[in-house]
């Protein structure tokens, strides 16, 4: 198996329970995720070596952040300690007409301070195959932006491909800023995904598919990335959406097979995508397996009460080659 490196925050989530709302709730259930995290554990549960490299405090929250993803057999052993808190996000989840709602409370937080002198990268890089990050870190902080760009170059240096999730989030930092900080970086990325610059009204969902293909085309030919992808949802309410993908391989542009979700969970389906993504990837998967496989991955996700993926190899395929009847195995 390949020897994969992702890099950002674990946060702490806290969720009302079932659907209440944060106004009136009572209790709240405590999970941990992050992208970069969500990602370490999908690619370990898929059988990659796994690394994941952070930030946390010296306390409790921060040992059970990493408890976690040791128990999913995820490399903990370059997860720096100190500073003064994790970060935290409030969810309420959303039903029917009524949308989810997300309240972060991450600033200051370790790793948000952390400084690219406390990372050995080298180190860390060693024997690297793949080295995945995305855009909410660098969206997090200045000392971030610039950790960000570090971390990239020095992948590079050390041979490994790069893999950049553009994962924009609107409440962290400006299109405008997150679109120039893409541009600043994509001469060293390999694999690019969430980024559609034309051809897709994300209002009303439609997709001219011959802009974005020329979209991606110009994007190849700028900066000479090997794969761009990303998902496309149909929302028909908070807890019925559509799912379907594009991936660009230089040559075609492909579209994945259309699923259709009920939602339990949506957090972390994106990193689902990735995970199953850059799994089949280092599978050496065509680039149809792939894009099915990474599809049926996120779909799956919306299942899973965690933020990370809890799935098989094996559960994946089936779904990816068209069994998403859901009956009971006996």
């Amino acid at each position: 198996m390949k020897n994969v490196v992702t890099l950002g925050e674990i946060m702490m989530r806290l969720s009302t329970t079932g659907f209440d709302r944060f106004v009136g709730a009572n209790n709240l259930e405590i999970h941990y995720g992050g992208g970069e995290a969500n990602v370490a554990i999908g690619l370990s549960n898929f059988g990659h070596n796994t690394k994941f490299v952070t930030k946390l405090p010296l306390n409790d929250w921060g040992k059970s952040a990493i408890n976690i993803l040791k128990y999913y057999g995820v490399d903990t052993s370059n997860i720096i300690r100190g500073g003064d808190r994790i970060g935290v996000y409030y969810v309420e989840p959303g039903v029917s007409m009524r949308s989810s709602k997300v309240i972060y409370d991450r600033k200051n937080s370790s790793f948000s301070k952390s400084n690219l002198e406390e990372y050995d990268f080298n180190y860390i890089f060693k024997n690297c195959d793949l080295f995945n990050i995305s855009g909410i870190t660098a969206a997090i902080s200045k000392e971030c932006q610039e950790l960000t760009k570090f971390a990239i170059k020095k992948a590079k240096e050390n041979g490994c491909l790069v893999s950049y999730d553009y994962n924009y989030r609107k409440m962290l930092w400006e299109r405008e800023e997150s679109i120039k900080f893409l541009e600043d970086i994509l001469p060293d990325v390999d694999i690019l995904i969430g980024y559609i610059p034309k051809g897709v009204d994300w209002e009303t969902n439609e997709v001219d598919l011959d802009e974005v293909k020329k979209g991606f085309e110009e994007l190849k030919q700028s900066y000479g990335i090997k794969l761009i992808t990303s998902t496309i949802r149909e929302s028909e309410s908070a807890s019925d959406n559509k799912l379907y993908a594009l991936l660009y391989d230089g040559n075609d542009l492909l579209v994945s097979k259309k699923h259709n979700i009920r939602i339990a969970n949506r957090i972390g389906a994106g990193d689902a995508y990735t995970a199953g993504f850059l799994s089949e990837y280092l599978h050496n998967s065509s680039s149809r397996d792939i894009l099915e496989f990474a599809t049926a991955c996120s779909s799956f996700k919306h299942t899973v009460m965690e933020d990370y993926n809890i799935c098989t190899r094996d559960e994946i395929l089936k779904i990816s080659k068209g069994d998403a009847s859901g009956k009971v195995e006996r």
